[in-house]
């Protein structure tokens, strides 16, 4: 029975990962893109998993977000922006590569979340950072509609 449904939040380091179903409810971490795949292959291998949610920077049309008070700020947010959306990328490769199900999901200003309303929304009571709470938020609003 496929239920669990992983959001990722890409990142050049470790990326938000998160996994919901609707019986184990929500569990989060932070993972390196070389831990990532091969926690989906064995999820997707189990024949548990409903979807994988890539929150997908890369496909926005407006790519300048950020102010920046110089030039050498605005690079170096652009770079890791940048670098962050290839993860996305690769992410998204690896998936249509092994037939995995995917959705490729909107920022959604999910990593603003503090950890108060984050554990209010998804009852989840432990350590997060801001990148596992997007994750979580993403497999949790992901997770918890129909399809």
């Amino acid at each position: 029975m496929s239920s669990i449904t992983i959001g990722i939040d890409p990142d050049i380091d470790k990326s938000g990962v998160a996994m919901y179903s609707k019986e184990a409810g929500l569990t989060i971490s932070s993972l390196s893109l070389w831990d990532i795949f091969p926690m989906i292959q064995q999820v997707y291998a189990d024949g548990l998993l409903r979807y994988v949610c890539i929150e997908a920077g890369h496909k926005e049309k407006k790519s300048n977000w950020h102010a920046a008070p110089s030039a050498a700020v605005a690079q170096s947010i652009g770079r890791k922006v940048g670098l962050n959306n290839a993860i996305g990328r690769l992410l998204e490769d690896f998936c249509v590569e092994y037939g995995i199900p995917h959705e490729l999901v909107p920022p959604s200003g999910y990593s603003k979340i503090d950890t108060k309303r984050f554990e209010a929304i998804t009852s989840y009571k432990g350590r997060s950072n801001a990148d596992s709470r997007a994750a979580g938020m993403i497999a949790f609003t992901y997770g918890t509609r129909k399809r």
